[in-house]
Formats: structure tokens, C-alpha cells, sequence
């Protein structure tokens, strides 16, 4: 890929992303909610544990009226802050990316040769972290190159809700870090966060089971239509990690 293509596919990105945070209201320096923007967009996002070589998966189907149907599944055998970058990666996807239908994979690569998986990267390094909301959270002292210090970095990451590898990356493209500097935060992470008194959860694997959308609903308005049996009913819910049948048993009602 080429230096130019590469710089339009961020600015295509930037702008993606920019218009996303507008449709959601949010101001530049506000962190994203991953679970509105989920149900904003009726996408039906499971969250559980799987094998560490993948950080997630997507899937865009084309239901007999025309309608998209969107799913993703987010690894939270991962740290909490590279889930947010995965479920906002796997967002482009879903949202803007033509004749889609189906990826499994490994997020922030930034792969150069993958024109797709390039795009999604910078998509969802921008939504969680628009310059303007760096320009507004960093002191202007320090946005220069090397200029940030540790305490700056650790609340900003904390305010976005983001991973320190997405952070220092950014701050990379933008300049304000060159590589020494950028190895110079890589090392104790989750030490240097408690040292200054925050919470270590985004650094952190979660392993939580959760799902998040309509699916549920739908699949119980299915049901009631008759448009679908009870056994099809529970194969459904069974699917999201709901045992309806057994709890039938034991109280006796639907």
C-alpha cells in the first residue's frame, strides 16, 4: 500500500469516525459507550472468553425483507481496554464496509497490505480517541514530542477508557511521541497505574460472559407470532447463554 492510499484511508476513517460520535452526541473528550452504541445501531454483541489468537468476530446477514441483521463476538480473554478497541473495529465492519459478511480475527495490526482490516484499525483508534479530545485532555505543555509524562497518560487513558498500546500509538501518529518515547510507557503498565492510585481493570483480562442487543427480544416476538416453536424458542436463547428450558421445568411457566 502506498504512503497516499494509506493517507486517505485515515482520513477516511477520521471522517467515519467523527460522524459516528456526532450521531451519538458525544463531544470530542467524552469516552464512548460501547453498549449504547451497540443497541443504537441493533447490533448483537456477545462478550465471552475463546481462544487468545482472536480478539473477535463479525457477521452481516441480509434477512428476506432486505433489513441487515449485525452480530459480533468480543474475546474478554483480553484486557478491557483492546475489547473496546475490538468491538469498535468490528463496528466499521458492520456499519460501512461493502459486501460484507463475515471476519474472524486479530485487531490493531494496523496491517498496511489489508485495506479493510487497515481501515477498522483507524476507525476505531479514532472514535475512542479523536484528536480534538487528546488536544483538550493533554496540557498544551506538554504536546510536543516526548512532552507527556506518565501521570498525563495515565488519566487520559482512564478518561477514554482505552488500552495504553492504542494510546501510545496514537500519540505516535500525531507526533507528540517518537519510538524511544513510545517504548519508554510499554513497560509495568498495571504497577505504574496502581502506583498512582487507579483502578487496573482495563489493563486486565475480564474473561466476563455477556451479551448485549435485542436479540432476546426478538427471538421471544418470533415466538409469541408463531413464526417459530418453543424447542427453536430455546435453541435460540440456549445460543446467547439463557437456559430457559430448565427454568421451566423447575417453575413451570413461559
Amino acid at each position: 500500500m502506498k504512503s497516499v492510499n494509506k493517507a486517505l484511508l485515515k482520513s477516511k476513517a477520521a471522517i467515519l469516525a467523527a460522524s459516528l460520535r456526532e450521531e451519538l452526541r458525544l463531544f470530542d473528550d467524552m469516552p464512548i459507550g460501547i453498549h449504547s452504541v451497540l443497541r443504537l445501531k441493533h447490533v448483537q454483541a456477545l462478550f465471552q472468553p475463546t481462544s487468545d489468537s482472536i480478539s473477535g468476530m463479525a457477521i452481516r446477514v441480509t434477512d428476506r425483507r432486505g433489513e441487515n441483521l449485525s452480530f459480533m463476538m468480543v474475546n474478554t480473554a483480553k484486557a478491557l481496554g483492546h475489547q473496546r478497541f475490538t468491538a469498535c473495529h468490528e463496528l466499521y465492519h458492520l456499519l460501512y464496509q461493502d459486501n460484507f459478511s463475515f471476519v474472524k480475527e486479530r485487531t490493531a495490526l494496523f496491517d498496511e497490505k489489508n485495506e479493510q482490516e487497515y481501515l477498522a484499525d483507524w476507525f476505531a483508534s479514532y472514535l475512542i480517541l479523536p484528536k480534538g479530545g487528546l488536544e483538550m485532555s493533554i496540557p498544551l505543555s506538554e504536546q510536543h514530542k516526548n512532552g507527556i509524562k506518565l501521570g498525563t497518560l495515565l488519566q487520559t487513558e482512564q478518561r477514554f477508557r482505552c488500552s495504553r498500546a492504542m494510546l501510545l500509538y496514537r500519540l505516535k501518529d500525531i507526533g507528540w511521541l517518537d519510538q524511544n518515547g513510545y517504548e519508554s510507557f510499554t513497560r509495568d503498565v498495571i504497577k505504574t497505574a496502581k502506583s498512582h492510585g487507579y483502578a487496573t481493570e482495563l489493563y486486565e483480562k475480564t474473561r466476563k460472559e455477556e451479551f448485549v442487543g435485542d436479540y432476546n427480544i426478538k427471538a421471544r416476538r418470533l415466538f409469541e407470532q408463531g413464526r417459530i416453536s418453543q424447542a427453536k424458542y430455546y435453541q435460540l436463547l440456549e445460543d446467547i447463554g439463557i437456559d430457559l428450558k430448565t427454568e421451566i421445568e423447575e417453575d413451570g411457566e413461559i
